[in-house]
């Protein structure tokens, strides 16, 4: 007999009286089945198939002809959970992804925001996240600066207790640190000086002499330019932990990298340098630093 036609016709006896499927059955409060009869087969269905942590889950998969363990996309184990398996291992990754997969299928659980109208799993009755951050920034600046004080007060307690934890914040490091290696994630691009925003060709530049030579490149000696494009992962050997080096210029055309600096804040053979000369060297291309000489030479051309 095939293993399947063992389970098959246990199934077709534990149905046969209409008797509903439950732990019950464990105590032998069955008219065809003992204790010893279902434990059995459990066993059987553990050996031969997958192994199943409850009665309750050794039912539903005999009850739906379920013989291999069922699996996550990422290929880890589904739980079984009030009489179901779950859609996803419970990782926050699998699922977003299974939200996104399904969306079309949870479209009566969709809600709109109540400001904007934009449709999502979890705005039941609230507002979408934008409109939420845009209404608690207003609500902020009605403040007195008494109350603003003291909510920044609290929130920095709050937030210096939920990250006490190293672990966690070396975690969370290391997603920033990643996110944007991989160009999914760029810090304030304002002057760290000045703290003004400066734009143009809808790109945020961090001071007026990157766009100074910007301007020069593009607008006279026609060279396309790549801005903050190219991202290098170098270690820090004054603070001891790896980070991620945001070149300012990469000309492809030419094979050129460039790096806007004063001579004064220059330092040879630091990490940074270091690092993109590594790069350059392996692959073809040429580490130049744009200095005040430059700028003052084309400030009054651009």
């Amino acid at each position: 007999m095939l293993k399947k036609d063992v389970i098959t016709n246990f199934k077709e006896l534990m149905t046969s009286d209409n008797n509903k499927w439950s732990s019950n059955r464990a105590s032998g409060k069955t008219k065809y089945a003992t204790k010893e009869y279902i434990l059995d087969h459990k066993h059987f269905f553990d050996e031969h198939f997958f192994e199943t942590k409850t009665l309750p889950e050794f039912f539903y998969c005999v009850k739906n002809d379920i013989f291999t363990q069922p699996s996550c996309e990422c290929e880890s184990p589904l739980n079984h959970n009030n009489n179901k398996y779950t859609n996803t291992c419970g990782d926050r990754k699998c699922v977003g992804n299974h939200i996104t997969n399904n969306r079309e299928e949870k479209i009566k659980k969709l809600h709109k925001c109540d400001n904007c109208n934009s449709v999502s799993v979890i705005t039941k009755g609230r507002l979408c996240k934008p409109c939420g951050y845009i209404k608690r920034k207003n609500t902020i600046d009605n403040w007195d600066e008494s109350t603003k004080i003291e909510y920044a007060e609290k929130m920095s307690v709050l937030s210096t207790e939920k990250y006490k934890d190293p672990a966690l914040r070396e975690k969370q490091s290391n997603t920033m640190k990643q996110l944007i290696k991989d160009g999914k994630y760029t810090p304030n691009s304002n002057n760290r000086l000045t703290h003004k925003t400066i734009e143009y060709n809808e790109l945020k530049f961090r001071s007026s002499w990157e766009l100074i030579f910007y301007k020069h490149q593009k607008n006279v000696l026609h060279n396309e330019l790549g801005y903050e494009e190219l991202r290098l992962e170098y270690y820090d050997t004054e603070m001891q932990k790896n980070r991620v080096y945001i070149t300012d210029f990469i000309d492809h055309a030419n094979k050129i990298l460039y790096e806007v600096k004063p001579s004064s804040l220059i330092e040879d053979n630091n990490d940074k340098e270091i690092s993109a000369v590594s790069w350059c060297d392996a692959h073809g291309y040429k580490y130049v630093y744009i200095t005040e000489t430059y700028i003052d030479a084309v400030r009054d051309i651009v």
